[in-house]
């Protein structure tokens, strides 16, 4: 394993003589002299990440691909990894912008990568303070990679098995109600921040999904709490609610159905049983039962 080392300015030694509070620059020493593999097997893709000298000298940027870290990459290095030849989504942000980690969950573009190739991509920081990531064709690539080096400070956690997913196959997101929406409502008046965002998300993935989509179901579902009648009713609302912002959003409506199936197919059972006298645990117990799905059918 290497050894990260950290290499401290002067303010530290004040601090540590004279109690003075001063704040340090910190530089991190983490490259080697690592050429690009050319070579790339039948069935894989390799891609190359490299970063220009734009942004902060101190703040690295991290790589992700399908929501899986790659590396955090500093002024002038460059990284690579390879993955099935398959459409992957690259996400990339500035270290200590996305301390709740929506970007790397659920944010990025989809690439098509070439089988048996290498694919580039330069990396910058632009005036807000945000990451780009862009294709690059190799020649240009390779003539600014050659004064770069290999960015070695980081262990990835991108699988390669991860990333052999057919996306032609059916996806579903599943969104949990109680985060969605405000209690017992339905409107879009009443969805919290934080669905809000979660539905921005899954339309900024639609969007960007890589193969063409035939059509996309919204289904909500309850607990079984309450009548079968109203929760029926509420989870109709519900998923019409979500399948209107989306649309709003930038999903084709024509693509949308929306239903509500109520109660009838609970993801977990017995929860009134084992929680009797007990409401804040029945709560906890029918969450997962609370949920609206959204479905993606694309075409073969």
């Amino acid at each position: 394993m290497k050894t990260r080392l950290k290499v401290l300015g002067a303010g530290v030694l004040a601090i540590a003589l004279t109690g003075c509070v001063t704040q340090s620059r910190e530089y991190w020493h983490n490259f080697e002299s690592n050429k690009i593999v050319s070579e790339v097997g039948e069935n894989d893709a390799a891609l190359v990440f490299f970063r220009d000298n734009s942004g902060s000298e101190t703040a690295a940027v991290n790589i992700n691909i399908n929501g899986e870290y790659l590396t955090s990459l500093q002024q002038n290095g460059f990284s690579q990894v390879t993955t099935c030849a398959m459409p992957q989504r690259i996400g990339a942000f500035v270290t200590g912008t996305d301390n709740e980690y929506l970007r790397k969950e659920n944010q990025g573009s989809f690439y098509k990568l070439p089988n048996g190739e290498v694919s580039y991509f330069r990396v910058t920081v632009g005036e807000d303070g945000q990451a780009v990531v862009t294709p690059v064709e190799a020649e240009t690539a390779l003539a600014e990679i050659n004064t770069r080096k290999f960015q070695t400070n980081t262990l990835p956690r991108v699988e390669k098995k991860n990333t052999c997913v057919d996306r032609t196959q059916p996806r579903t997101y599943t969104l949990d109600a109680s985060a969605l929406f405000h209690f017992d409502k339905s409107g879009a008046n009443n969805v919290l921040p934080k669905g809000q965002r979660e539905i921005q998300e899954v339309a900024r993935d639609i969007r960007e999904y890589p193969v063409r989509i035939r059509a996309i179901e919204v289904i909500g579902h309850t607990d079984p709490q309450g009548s079968a009648a109203y929760n029926q009713r509420l989870s109709a609302d519900r998923a019409q609610t979500v399948g209107n912002m989306l649309v709003q959003l930038g999903v084709p409506a024509n693509l949308i159905q929306t239903r509500g199936l109520g109660e009838s197919q609970p993801v977990v059972n017995g929860c009134a049983e084992q929680h009797k006298g007990n409401r804040e645990a029945l709560n906890a117990c029918n969450q997962p039962n609370r949920r609206v799905e959204i479905k993606l059918y694309a075409q073969q």
